[in-house]
């Protein structure tokens, strides 16, 4: 094998590639239906895929396929509806993180608010008592 076949076949499969860690079709789609059945429990779905590790499932799951419910094609899909939010597009998935902050935010100033407004009160109970005492004692 010359020097050049070594480069392109290192720049195709990575410098990392090991054999048995590619994942066909059917493993995925064994990957999703197993998320759905029984949650993201890797340490059980990892013992359906001999030859594969733990990190190995886990991995293809979250870096690959956690937004790709599409491989599954629309029967599963109609059939898993109950999991909708596990269809979000990373589109909306960031869309709604942005909501998150936004709210957040304006939560946050209303707190703000809420704290000023409650050592206002404080404060004005407070002179009023030092009113309420300097009059008794006049008075007494």
């Amino acid at each position: 094998m010359s020097s050049e076949e070594i480069r392109k076949r290192i720049s195709k499969e990575g410098p990392n590639r090991k054999p048995g860690q590619k994942f066909t079709i059917e493993e995925d789609k064994m990957i999703l239906q197993l998320v759905l059945s029984v949650g993201p429990k890797f340490q059980k779905i990892h013992k359906s895929f001999p030859g594969k590790t733990l990190a190995m499932v886990k991995n293809r799951y979250y870096k690959y396929l956690r937004y790709r419910w599409d491989v599954l094609g629309q029967q599963e899909l109609r059939k898993s509806r109950d999991f909708k939010h596990l269809n979000a597009t990373q589109d909306s998935y960031e869309t709604l993180c942005e909501q998150q902050r936004n709210m957040s935010i304006q939560l946050t100033e209303q707190k703000e608010d809420l704290i000023q407004s409650m050592m206002s009160k404080v404060q004005q109970l407070q002179n009023a008592r030092v009113m309420v005492e300097f009059f008794l004692n006049k008075l007494l």
